[in-house]
């Protein structure tokens, strides 16, 4: 046997289960290299065994299709791939081929403190690019630490063989101790007493490790509390089962704080259970957040009802009344009484877009859409027949060339284009018939629907500030609006998982890209976003 396979196949890492250390790094690697999905992986000689997975839910691979087993080749080098289907080795892997397609490749070999690499932690994107050398940097730093949590692997499961029956049992606590990024930590008997206690735990208590040592739980946090709250759960862990709860703990240093808490059983050679290892975190501050958020969360909703039921109905009825008025007082009334009306109705109409314009920004915010195969062209026949009276009453003319298949939501992808179809008619040049194309480019599985019009145009500086809530430039034409339909447009862009942005714009005309992905599978089910 190859003296590589036999040291991982030695190691115990293979199928083992998963370590929070692990998963924070491959978290983090994907946030460093901004990549969607990061692995770190382990090779035998037929697959590649995901140790953790960041952004698939695959567990393994077969070996012929790994871009890892390239990797390790140079033990101390990054092995970058900026576009797989032009490399030689990759380019026929289904990896790249087929699900999830890979386009673009970092990935670091990890060896053990022999030196023999068993795998690699790698970032990985579903389109071309190039990484920066911060993001170089940064992989191999993170490396670094996942090599030294891989030897450290190695090392417990050394010494879970070596040990002997009798040594079993304080084995296991240390290694189910040492491997959780815990912040308080702890081994209790079967008779309920401390028999270790790490720094954090005993500062939390504010006492020292010998006041715990030898004392039952029920002595250190009171009687009763025990009794109501802890014996029950710790009962059901000396039977073998883990047991997990929150609690508001409270401690004489630190005070109120809520505390994720876990109960371990430990079990000796004979399956008989030892003792329990408590392990706790601190959650005061995420629970604190997450009642603010659902406050948040439910204020705006409460908001968005009273836009919807409260403020839209009332504005209604009063721009029926003066429609109503005015009609009545047609050739009637004196001319001022008739100019004082059509103010006042002009401003009820923009009220009223106002509110309508909000209450969309709003119920865009935060929403959850369901995304799945649709088709451009018949999302911009109905925008267009949807503008028709518009289009008509402008004189405008409007050509489009769209045949592409996007992921998105019909509901939020059509109100997106006829916003931009709109604001295009509208801001038009004074004297100036308005002219608008709607043409698509399809580039790295993404389509750019350009928006082109022969409008007033915008200076550069405002190409980002026009997607502000609320913005409204200066302009040739006095043009009725909210200022929130861009914002909203841009904020439909992003639940796609795409971008709206200004291409160019001056004198003669702007151009609007929307960029959207094209779907992986035109038959595939509707998938869920936020």
């Amino acid at each position: 046997m190859p003296e590589r396979l036999h040291s991982v196949l030695a190691s115990g890492l293979l199928d083992s289960p998963p370590q929070a250390e692990f998963d924070a790094i491959t978290a983090l690697a994907a946030e460093l290299t901004n990549c969607p999905i990061t692995l770190v992986t382990i090779l035998d000689d037929k697959r590649q065994w995901f140790k953790s997975a960041h952004g698939t839910s695959l567990l393994e691979t077969p070996i012929e299709w790994s871009f890892c087993v390239h990797a390790i080749e140079e033990k101390d080098q990054l092995m970058i791939v900026e576009n797989a289907t032009k490399d030689e080795r990759l380019r026929a892997s289904p990896l790249v081929t087929d699900q999830p397609g890979i386009m673009a490749y970092m990935g670091m070999p990890l060896c053990s403190a022999d030196g023999t690499a068993f795998g690699t932690l790698c970032a990985i994107d579903l389109q071309s690019r190039s990484f920066s050398s911060q993001q170089q940097a940064s992989l191999q730093r993170l490396a670094v630490l996942a090599e030294h949590s891989i030897n450290s692997a190695i090392q417990a499961a050394q010494a879970v063989k070596s040990a002997r029956s009798e040594a079993e049992a304080e084995t296991q606590r240390l290694v189910i101790m040492l491997t959780h990024g815990i912040d308080l930590k702890a081994f209790i008997g079967i008779d309920g007493r401390f028999e270790y206690v790490n720094e954090a735990f005993v500062k939390k208590f504010g006492l020292s490790e010998n006041e715990f040592l030898g004392k039952h739980i029920a002595s250190i946090i009171d009687e009763p509390t025990y009794r109501k709250e802890i014996q029950s759960k710790f009962q059901l862990a000396l039977t073998g089962d883990a047991v997990s709860y929150l609690r508001l703990e409270e401690y004489p240093i630190a005070g109120s704080r809520w505390m994720e808490s876990s109960l371990l059983p430990v079990l000796g050679s004979d399956g008989q259970v030892q003792g329990v290892v408590l392990r706790a975190r601190d959650v005061h501050d995420l629970m604190l957040a997450n009642q603010k958020l659902n406050l948040r969360t439910l204020s705006q909703q409460q908001f968005i009802a009273v836009l919807a039921h409260d403020v839209k109905e009332p504005i209604r009825t009063i721009n029926n009344h003066l429609a109503l008025a005015m009609d009545l007082a047609e050739g009637k009334a004196p001319p001022d009484s008739m100019a004082y009306l059509k103010t006042a109705a002009r401003g009820g109409r923009r009220l009223a877009m106002l509110v309508g314009g909000l209450l969309a920004y709003l119920q865009a915010d935060g929403k959850a859409i369901q995304l799945e195969a649709i088709s451009l062209a018949a999302v911009t026949a109905e925008v267009l027949e949807d503008l028709r009276v518009l289009i008509g009453t402008a004189d405008a003319s409007v050509s489009e060339n769209i045949d592409a298949l996007v992921r998105g939501n019909p509901v939020w992808l059509r109100l997106c284009l006829q916003n931009l179809v709109t604001n295009a008619i509208k801001f038009a040049r004074p004297g100036v018939r308005p002219e608008v194309s709607i043409t698509q480019e399809i580039t790295d599985h993404m389509v750019c629907i350009r928006i082109t019009d022969n409008g007033i145009g915008m200076l550069a500086a405002q190409f980002e500030e026009i997607f502000e809530p609320f913005s409204r430039l200066p302009t040739l034409a006095p043009v009725e609006g909210a200022g929130l339909g861009l914002s909203l447009c841009r904020r439909i862009a992003t639940l796609h998982g795409g971008e709206l942005y200004v291409e160019c714009s001056g004198p003669q005309g702007s151009t609007f890209v929307l960029k959207i992905r094209q779907p992986q599978s035109a038959a595939g089910p509707p998938e869920a976003i936020l």
